[in-house]
């Protein structure tokens, strides 16, 4: 992780995209709310 959080200031400052970013696709982020409510039963 240390040389991401170098490289993307370095790739903005040029007008790019993150070389790494950390968000999450919609699916992949709703996946563990649905896991979650299985396993308490509001699934």
């Amino acid at each position: 992780m240390p040389l991401t959080v170098g490289m993307n200031p370095m790739i903005r400052c040029i007008g790019l995209g993150d070389f790494y970013s950390r968000v999450l696709p919609d699916t992949i982020s709703a996946k563990p709310e649905f896991i979650h409510g299985l396993v308490h039963g509001r699934g």
